[in-house]
């Protein structure tokens, strides 16, 4: 199979307001999340299957209700198309267009519970299964996956808030894009909620989600912020410039919490060869970094290779190329013994915003959750 990338251009764009129109108040808006990518081959089952191009959302197009169905993109004379196969027939519908929309009830693909509507977007030799969902029910699945349920309401409130600030201020962002957010760490762990089926305690993420219906916290500059939240910022959070090198500050603050969580402390053991595996890099000779005084947490590590070149790398971007599971944070210290480097540290994250564990401690104290995002957004607003 012989596939390009297409541009995502502003005609398919006026297309994907169809299915991604926003509607009064934040919480009717859209939000194109990105679920996983797959092989070009992908099977689904549900409900009332119905699938569509929604290039064309006026052309309706004639596909049975049926269960099941295996779909396979095609790049043909510089065209894209969709083979369908349904169980129990002989040949597949062709049906052309870029994106392809499926719909149906309790939709899965895989063992991945699905939303109720997806797009499929090929990207190279690869698909991308886009869900599109109400921002009330997108914050639901990430105070689910992002959060224990049985914690304080209050806390789940104010994870609820940042949630939907961050993701409001990355819709804008991304507001071209073919999706919106990643359904992983790298945006908000996501995982798409069917009520019919789901656990009773799932009605407290949606009590936290509807008791602050709408409410998001803004910056200085009046703008809805990106507000970063992590698992255990180790007893002080750090600024979003010192992390990424740029954003809103917000403020920063000690959480005497924090060093008493199950996450406080950590060791991590690697030896030099995984390194340079995972980094795809030359043999290395040393690694030094440099330390930000006043937080005390890595801002950069310098790699020098035994061919003389010195390679350097931001603290998180070390993480992320290492491991975010395994290099918790940026606060750590490192030593040598024979070919293994272990690191040990403190904290779980990048450190910026709200503190998950920290927020804990002070929802069992009884603070309401204006008073939890005003400990770790002290100079944001809440609206």
């Amino acid at each position: 199979m012989r596939i390009k990338i297409l541009l995502f251009t502003p005609l398919i764009l006026l297309n994907m307001k169809a299915i991604a129109q926003s509607s009064i108040g934040h919480d009717k808006d859209l939000v194109r999340v990105r679920l996983f990518t797959s092989e070009p081959v992908l099977e689904f089952e549900g409900l009332g299957l119905r699938v569509q191009n929604i290039e064309n959302p006026y052309r309706p197009i004639a596909i049975p209700q049926e269960t099941k169905t295996v779909i396979r993109a095609i790049y043909r004379n510089q065209k894209w198309l969709w083979a369908v196969k349904w169980p129990g027939r002989a040949t597949e519908v062709i049906i052309p267009g870029k994106f392809l929309m499926i719909q149906g009830q309790n939709l899965r693909g895989g063992n991945r519970s699905l939303p109720e509507k997806i797009f499929l977007s090929p990207e190279k030799n690869k698909v991308d299964v886009v869900g599109v969902v109400e921002l009330r029910d997108y914050l639901v699945g990430v105070l689910k996956s992002e959060m224990p349920l049985a914690w304080p309401l209050e806390t789940l409130k104010a994870q609820a808030v940042a949630a939907r600030s961050y993701a409001l201020a990355v819709m804008k962002e991304r507001s071209k894009k073919v999706y919106h957010l990643e359904s992983s760490i790298l945006d908000q762990v996501y995982e798409a909620i069917h009520y019919d089926t789901a656990h009773t305690i799932v009605q407290r993420a949606l009590q936290a989600v509807d008791e602050t219906r709408n409410e998001i916290l803004q910056s200085s500059n009046k703008k809805v912020l990106k507000a970063f939240f992590h698992a255990d910022c180790g007893g002080r959070t750090v600024s979003s410039k010192e992390v990424w090198s740029g954003g809103i500050e917000t403020g920063t603050t000690l959480d005497a919490s924090c060093p008493h969580t199950p996450k406080a402390r950590w060791t991590y053991v690697i030896s030099k060869a995984e390194v340079e595996k995972r980094m795809r890099i030359g043999a290395i000779s040393e690694i030094n970094y440099q330390r930000n005084p006043d937080s005390d947490r890595i801002q950069k590590v310098s790699i020098l290779l035994k061919s003389g070149k010195v390679q350097n790398f931001a603290a998180n971007e070390f993480r992320g190329k290492i491991g975010f599971q395994e290099i918790k944070s940026t606060w750590f210290r490192m030593s040598n013994s024979g070919e293994d480097l272990i690191f040990s540290g403190k904290g779980f994250g990048h450190g910026v915003g709200l503190c998950q564990w920290g927020s804990r401690t002070l929802g069992r104290k009884g603070l309401t959750y204006k008073a939890i995002l005003q400990h770790y957004y002290p100079l944001a607003s809440l609206n």
